[in-house]
């Protein structure tokens, strides 16, 4: 016979190993680093940047380093179901004298509603992107070259 405190071990000890692993999932997000810079240089250059390279902002918000912008891919054909992209920017601290940028971006995909008559198109959310996926490296990496400029 087992014994009756065996079940609650067993219980509590994977529910700290599930909350573990769930809180390094979801801080385990895109980042870009902007060395010696404070969060408020960080954000201006930011937004310099989204307006010069011509990115539609639908949300800024600089007290809590937060802008978010629409995109519409380049790599679009007409075969594929036409997406765009909700990315939010997230700057904050890190460290004393440097910052992050955490970004999140969010598909959707141009749908159809079947109907021929009174045919309608809409967006249909898809999620938000795996962190591997390589519209953050392409983000990144303009991202990079525009900072690396300005040092």
């Amino acid at each position: 016979m087992c014994h009756p405190f065996l079940y609650l071990r067993v219980l509590f000890f994977s529910t700290f190993l599930f909350l573990g692993y769930s809180s390094k999932a979801q801080s385990d997000i895109p980042v870009f680093k902007v060395s010696e810079m404070s969060p408020a240089e960080a954000f201006d250059h930011l937004q310099t940047f989204l307006i010069e390279n011509e990115y539609f902002v639908q949300a800024m918000d600089s007290k809590q380093g937060f802008v978010q912008i629409k995109v519409l891919p380049k790599d679009r054909s007409m075969f594929k179901r036409a997406k765009r992209h909700t990315v939010n920017f997230f700057v904050m601290p890190d460290g004393k004298d440097n910052s992050k940028i955490n970004l999140q971006i969010n598909t959707e995909r141009l749908d159809w509603n079947g109907e021929v008559n009174s045919s309608s198109h809409y967006y249909k959310d898809e999620g938000v992107l795996d962190k591997n996926n390589k519209v953050y490296d392409e983000l990144i990496s303009e991202l990079k070259k525009y900072y690396d400029q300005l040092l």
